[in-house]
């Protein structure tokens, strides 16, 4: 009887791996344009650290034509990692600036005004102060380790490549919570201004009666060395 033997898998065809990364790229290419645009609405000036690392991406993707396929694979992953890194640096702008955002509201109102205007204020809080730690985490390990010396060099420990879909992520998370805060802004900003108003009040009203209590205090002096000196 004739032993059946499972069928071994065929080795990958190089030539569908390698348009399959280019497809791939392709799409990450047109997600960082879109989201280089975006930043630029932000900052009011082109991004020019995406745009680098677009221009890194087409260097790679230069390089794999007409290259062996081992090399042609190795440069068009390269080159899909700056894309990567052209979103991460994209997304991060918009998320910087609603960072910014943030550390205004709380440092311009009175925190216990903001707690009972948003919903929730302490969560929102450590959300962003959390985004914050992790963009300086991966900032960090980027800035201590060598960083790239030519074209096609890349820094061992910039990991901003395995972190773009989490900055997309938090950018839409801290939208959220921004766009919240302007919407109830006018209403903290009144109860502040009524706050302010009050404590000055009181103020003014604490001031006099000390200055009563003073000038109280040297009539009672005065009526009494009047006596005395009778």
């Amino acid at each position: 009887m004739e032993k059946k033997f499972a069928e071994l898998p065929k080795k990958e065809d190089a030539a569908s791996v390698s348009h399959q990364t280019a497809k791939e790229i392709k799409d990450l290419f047109d997600k960082a344009e879109e989201a280089i645009k975006e930043a630029e609405l932000i900052e009011r000036k082109l991004p020019i650290p995406p745009i680098n690392e677009l221009r890194y991406a087409f260097y790679h993707y230069l390089r794999a034509q007409g290259n062996n396929p081992e090399e042609e694979r190795s440069q068009l992953d390269r080159c899909k990692r700056h894309c990567q890194r052209a979103l991460y640096d994209a997304y991060e702008i918009p998320l910087l600036y609603f960072i910014e955002r943030f550390d205004y509201f709380k440092s311009t109102y009175d925190i216990n005004v903001m707690n009972l205007a948003v919903a929730d204020f302490p969560n929102k809080s450590r959300i962003v102060r959390e985004a914050l730690k992790k963009l300086n985490e991966i900032r960090e390990a980027r800035r201590i380790s060598e960083r790239e010396k030519n074209e096609g060099e890349e820094n061992p420990n910039d990991r901003r490549h395995e972190f773009f879909e989490w900055c997309k992520q938090e950018k839409k998370n801290l939208q959220k919570i921004i766009e919240e805060f302007d919407d109830v802004e006018p209403q903290i900003s009144e109860e502040c201004a009524k706050r302010d108003h009050r404590y000055k009040k009181s103020e003014l009203k604490a001031t006099i009666g000390i200055v009563i209590g003073i000038i109280g205090t040297i009539a009672g002096i005065v009526g009494i060395a009047i006596a005395f000196i009778k």
